[in-house]
């Protein structure tokens, strides 16, 4: 129960944390553009959506994941989606700004994510070492 609803778990934390007041910079200059200096705050942007399209997929699935582009098509999308629409709202609050460098890390935090999934989790996974969704032995050693 808890993997499928890890993905709705982490998304509710991005939406909260994204759009309640916090900090008290100045909103105009962010809004402006002029906000492109690093920031910590691109960090949190970046891990917060990196995880995403991870908890999408392992919540969906149980026994071995197989390769399904439909499937991955979706998850990118929705998480895209979810990427933009959260720095988008925040156009339409007076407590917080529209930052296009916010946006930018949460879509490559998006496609990092999922190409980091794709190419070592989702190996590591239908290897014959470890087994994610086997009952309570979940990511442990298989047959060992």
């Amino acid at each position: 129960m808890l993997k499928k609803n890890l993905f709705y778990f982490w998304l509710l934390i991005i939406i909260i944390v994204n759009l309640v007041p916090v900090g008290t910079g100045n909103i105009n200059e962010l809004a402006s553009g002029k906000g492109w200096s690093f920031r910590i705050d691109y960090i949190f942007h970046f891990f917060g959506f990196f995880i995403l399209p991870v908890f999408y997929y392992l919540g969906l699935k149980y026994g071995k994941l197989t390769h399904n582009t439909r499937q991955y098509i979706k998850i990118i999308l929705i998480s895209l989606f979810f990427a933009v629409l959260v720095e988008y709202i925040q156009k339409f609050l007076p407590y917080r700004a529209y930052n296009p460098v916010d946006l930018f890390y949460n879509i490559m935090g998006v496609i990092v994510g999922f190409f980091v999934f794709h190419t070592f989790i989702y190996k590591l996974i239908n290897s014959n070492i470890v087994g994610v969704f086997e009952g309570d032995n979940a990511l442990s050693r298989k047959d060992m």
